[in-house]
């Protein structure tokens, strides 16, 4: 990694061992948390939903900004030009948060597919008021969106989930599950990390077919109970 991108990354990022460790506690889907970290607006190769209100709605698990960050880092050093638009997390303190039945304890993300243009370019899905900022793109089976302006990029994506994957290894914890619909997943396999993901990654269909424009993600980060 150059000395230029790691500065702006200890920018974006700030030290992890001179954060407090955030405590969670109880289940996704009953949750709350301690000492969160809120996930920055912006990064070298990210940037966080634009509406008003994800600001509070963009709370961590201390650790997985530390995974976050490290994935997002050696995706770039793999991809250089891939970017990424990351949804909401969850709130300060935990608890139920709107239109999401989890991301109650800090260890839930939604992180939007990346995508190309019509000429081939990484670019991030549009994230404006009309289309729910990015949560009403829809993809089909092959990757495309009815919007012409953007495909899946399934080469990124798969690199990305194998970063997170190894990455939260490397720090002791693990990815709990990624949720995509099937028809999605499969275009992962047929990737150069496709047999990690089939074997070492625990993908979860959606039937309701919302989870085409993100994957939501969770983080096995042991929790107290509630």
């Amino acid at each position: 990694m150059s000395c230029a991108v790691a500065a702006v990354l200890a920018c974006a990022f700030p030290t992890y061992a001179a954060a407090q460790e955030s405590q969670c506690y109880g289940e996704i889907n009953r949750g709350r948390i301690e000492g969160s970290v809120q996930v920055p607006p912006k990064g070298p190769n990210f940037e966080v939903i634009g509406w008003s209100g994800a600001a509070r709605r963009t709370f961590v698990h201390s650790a997985v900004k530390k995974i976050l960050e490290q994935a997002y880092a050696a995706t770039a050093e793999v991809i250089p030009d891939s970017v990424f638009l990351i949804g909401e997390t969850g709130l300060a303190d935990g608890g139920p948060i709107t239109n999401h039945h989890t991301h109650q304890r800090g260890t839930s993300v939604d992180l939007f597919v990346p995508a190309k243009d019509a000429e081939g370019k990484r670019v991030l899905i549009p994230s404006r008021l009309d289309n729910g900022f990015g949560y009403k793109v829809r993809f089909g089976a092959d990757g495309k969106s009815a919007d012409p302006s953007v495909t899946i990029d399934f080469e990124v994506l798969a690199e990305l989930i194998y970063q997170l994957s190894e990455t939260a290894r490397k720090n002791g914890y693990g990815v709990d599950r990624v949720i995509l619909v099937r028809e999605l997943q499969l275009k992962l396999f047929g990737t150069r990390h496709g047999s990690y993901l089939r074997w070492k990654v625990n993908f979860w269909d959606d039937p309701g077919a919302r989870h085409d424009n993100h994957i939501h993600v969770d983080f096995a980060i042991p929790c107290k109970p509630l």
